[in-house]
């Protein structure tokens, strides 16, 4: 059955582009969360070996002729600011990416903050640190984290401006209503800090949703490939085996135009046994019997039987295909004996001379013999069918050794192909006979097999003459170099 591709409403195949970009959406944010928890805890201990160093080092110089002692403050980094971090560091190791876990970072950020503000006695460069924490937190690109650290700072400024201003402004007395200044300037930060959380945040959306759409449409096209190759690969089969059809019926073609020439090839024998069979039993009854006769006799059944056996050998191995064979080495000159051996009463009955060049028997290749057989018939039916009619009729042969080649080259005394007509001849069906009398895959398929021998196959005009010539490699002989083997 062929797959057919899906549409784009499918839901066999796909989930919804919105859906696919909401789950790269929930993933990627999940993973920003996780990372950003775990700079985050870092930074927190770092923070807070930085506010146990201030409370040794600044404390002292910017608390100086208060009623606050050095080891107060270096007993508010260690161990209060310990308390802070270890929670958050806590749920960053074990619940990493959960809207809990970064809201109670937030908190122990700006408490960091508040320590810090702390220890150096309210100095205003200190206060600074918390609109680095605001910065910081604006990473994680959720505004209701910058809303739980301000809401932190505004309790922390609210309460410490009110019952402890020296901890807070770095002076004993000041504005109760000074906290609000300060939360004032906080709060303007959050709103560009949560329009910039809210631009990322759709940003990132927008680039998931199109993430998502280019991924459904990769998958779509990757399914089309795939149905479109299977249907290819099916095509393919499905020329194959027409391929395997076409040469059968080229062959049966050939093997059907050869039949009344083999008829004629077979019974001329038989013909000759039958008289000679009487001749042996006329020679056998006479009085006296002529044995010397009879025997004379008994020798041309024989050789004519042999002659009959010859042709249907060549007949049987004609009629197989071929094409399951291994390749082995083939005499070439027995592959034309043989073929010849099909064919020659035919052409011998219909008057077309059959001239055939000396054939060394130490021409030899690698193939299948049944296969090389069949083209070189196509090729003799193709010139008997050219000359047939003419009063010059005759077909010609000739073999010879070109270098890493064995070259077969047929010509007849034919008129020549048409340039128009010589240009297509090897394609598919096509053929200059009438209907009924070609099937117009004999070139084609002999090109094929020649081919699958890796030899070449083609057409030369030479004047008016059409020469079909065939290379195949020669197989090499073997040969020991007895100097080097001793």
């Amino acid at each position: 059955m062929t797959l057919q591709a899906p549409s784009p409403s499918s839901s066999d195949y796909f989930i919804n582009a919105r859906e696919r970009g909401e789950k790269l959406f929930l993933d990627r944010e999940f993973f920003l969360h996780c990372r950003i928890d775990r700079v985050f805890a870092k930074l927190l201990i770092a923070e807070w070996l930085f506010a146990f160093i201030c409370s040794i080092i600044i404390s002292p110089r910017s608390w100086g002729g208060s009623r606050f002692s050095e080891n107060n403050h270096t007993l508010v980094a260690f161990f209060l600011g310990g308390l802070i971090i270890s929670l958050p560091c806590l749920l960053v190791w074990r619940y990493p990416g959960r809207t809990m876990t970064r809201h109670v970072v937030a908190i122990a950020q700006v408490s960091i903050s508040a320590i810090l503000i702390h220890l150096t006695g309210g100095r205003i460069e200190t206060h600074f640190h918390i609109f680095g924490s605001l910065a910081f937190l604006m990473f994680y690109r959720d505004w209701r984290v910058l809303i739980t650290a301000t809401v932190v700072v505004t309790c922390d400024h609210a309460f410490r401006g009110i019952y402890f201003p020296l901890s807070l402004y770095g002076i004993q007395s000041a504005n109760s209503w000074r906290w609000v200044e300060h939360a004032s300037w906080v709060i303007f930060e959050d709103i560009f800090l949560i329009y910039s959380c809210l631009t990322g945040y759709k940003e990132m959306r927008d680039i998931c949703m199109r993430q998502g759409e280019l991924e459904l449409t990769n998958e779509k096209v990757e399914f089309q490939v795939a149905v479109r190759s299977k249907e290819l690969a099916e095509t393919h089969a499905q020329l194959d085996l027409e391929r395997l059809r076409s040469a059968e019926s080229s062959r049966l073609a050939a093997l059907g135009e050869m039949a009344g020439g083999i008829a004629h090839e077979i019974n001329n024998p038989l013909a000759v046994i039958s008289i000679r069979s009487k001749h042996i039993k006329r020679a056998i009854l006479a009085k006296p019997a002529q044995y010397d006769q009879a025997l004379e006799y008994a020798e041309i059944i024989e050789v004519t039987s042999n002659r009959i056996a010859t042709i249907v050998s060549g007949l049987r191995s004609f009629s197989r295909s071929g094409s399951d064979d291994p390749f082995e080495s083939c005499d070439l000159s027995a592959v034309v004996r043989d073929t010849l051996n099909l064919c020659s009463e035919r052409l011998k009955t219909h008057g077309v001379q059959l001239k055939i060049g000396e054939i060394s028997k130490s021409l030899r290749f690698e193939g299948r013999s049944v296969q090389i057989s069949q083209v070189l018939i196509n090729l003799l039916n193709n010139s008997y069918d050219a000359v047939s009619q003419l009063e010059e009729r005759w077909i010609k042969l000739d073999t010879e050794v070109i270098g890493e080649w064995l070259q077969m080259t047929m010509t007849d005394s034919g008129p020549g192909i048409p340039d128009e007509i010589l240009a297509k001849i090897m394609q598919p069906f096509f053929t200059t006979k009438p209907v009924g009398m070609g099937t117009g895959l004999g070139l084609s398929i002999s090109k094929g097999i020649i081919e699958q021998h890796r030899g070449q196959f083609e057409i030369l005009k030479v004047g008016d003459r059409n020469h079909f010539v065939i290379r195949l490699p020669r197989e090499k002989p073997f040969i020991v170099n007895l100097s080097e083997a001793v």
